[in-house]
């Protein structure tokens, strides 16, 4: 996760829920807060971020689909907070990972890589696969947990525990159709020539003849 959060940038950044470390301090932010039902510098409710709309630079979500009420509505509500070309890091369990499936991690809620990044491609997301990780849960000792995650990221980097999914939040452009001036004037010169009416000389001729 430190690799992929310097690529954040801007003024504003939240974090949903807390970490053991400051992880927003990571990003290449100014300001930062963390925000959670209680116990954070912004207290609310995940689906009710207290933010104006196009407002936020970043936004980290660790195990938010797991604690939330309304998943969905949090992936709307980080959608109208974020600026166009804001970064969305959404980290979640494996559903598909041994260890869960072996029941050594918590039966909680959680969704797959795929079904994840089709979500955020229907709001607009362009969706980046960062990393699983947390091959060994329950490691006892550094050394065997370093080894395990080395193993993992060559052999098997499907089956961690965790994941971690970068989304950029693109907005199509919208391109003013501007009226072409010099074909107008043209065919305004030409309707005008049409419309000219008959010469003197000519006029004159007619009657000589």
């Amino acid at each position: 996760m430190p690799t992929f959060l310097t690529d954040a940038v801007g003024f504003y950044a939240i974090q949903l829920g807390p970490l053991p470390f400051d992880a927003l301090a990571l990003c290449r932010v100014r300001w930062g807060w963390c925000v959670a039902p209680a116990g954070a510098a912004v207290c609310a409710e995940y689906e009710q971020l207290p933010f104006a709309s196009d407002s936020l630079d970043c936004v980290l979500a660790p195990f938010v689909w797991s604690v939330a009420h309304d998943p969905f509505a949090v992936l709307r509500e980080i959608d109208r907070v974020l600026v166009p070309e804001g970064r969305l890091y959404w980290v979640a369990f494996n559903p598909w990972s041994p260890w869960r499936l072996s029941g050594w991690l918590p039966r909680l809620p959680t969704v797959s890589v795929h079904r994840l990044r089709d979500h955020l491609r229907v709001l607009g997301f362009e969706t980046r696969l960062g990393r699983f990780g947390v091959y060994l849960p329950r490691a006892r000792h550094a050394r065997w947990s370093q080894r395990w995650e080395w193993a993992g990221d060559r052999w098997f980097p499907a089956l961690g525990s965790v994941y971690l999914v970068e989304a950029i939040k693109r907005v199509a452009g919208v391109r003013l159709i501007e009226p072409n001036w010099r074909q107008k004037l043209q065919l305004r010169a030409t309707r005008l020539a049409a419309r000219r009416p008959v010469s003197t000389v000519n006029q004159t001729g007619a009657r000589d003849g």
